[in-house]
């Protein structure tokens, strides 16, 4: 008996989250334009466009070259940055991510990923991490802030690569875990 709820548990949460694929994945208004990259006292304005051009053709644009150079940072840097992935199952994720080691997870990404009221959500980050995880089972920065649910995201990138570094080790942990 127990095993057939268990069955039938995963059976709802598959169903459940190619439902949240397809909402989240259809071109609507319920994903990223823009991102507020804050670095320092500098603030900056990017279209997401300008981060995918970066990422997929190594091509900069001049705002974001801009404030690469302000930042002393390298395009190369930030791209690896944005398309570096983490391989995790998605079903293995949504589960993760409701129970208290997975509520950390969201807390520590709350501290570089939130919403344009500085308040992060955790049903947004959780739902931009499923849906990112949904097609390729694996997550990259660039997806994340492309699947988040809002057309503003705000980046704290003095504690993006702080943050990523853990959150790559709670996945890895979690992954051994096979919870």
């Amino acid at each position: 008996m127990l095993l057939k709820l268990q069955s039938l548990l995963k059976i709802i949460t598959l169903i459940s989250l190619a439902t949240l694929g397809v909402i989240y994945t259809s071109e609507s208004a319920l994903s990223a334009q823009m991102v507020v990259l804050k670095v320092g006292i500098m603030q900056a304005e990017i279209p997401c466009e300008d981060l995918e051009n970066l990422a997929e053709n190594n091509e900069v644009s001049p705002k974001l070259a801009y404030y690469l150079r302000k930042t002393n940072q390298k395009p190369e840097t930030l791209r690896q940055v944005l398309t570096e992935n983490i391989e995790i199952s998605p079903l293995i994720l949504s589960n993760s991510l409701h129970n208290p080691l997975g509520e950390s997870v969201l807390d520590l990404l709350s501290q570089i990923i939130m919403t344009p009221s500085g308040r992060a959500s955790r049903e947004s980050l959780r739902g931009a991490l499923v849906i990112s995880a949904l097609d390729d089972r694996r997550i990259s920065l660039l997806e994340l802030l492309k699947n988040y649910p809002t057309a503003v995201v705000h980046l704290n990138g003095d504690r993006l690569i702080k943050v990523y570094n853990r959150f790559k080790v709670v996945v890895s942990l979690v992954q051994e875990l096979r919870i």
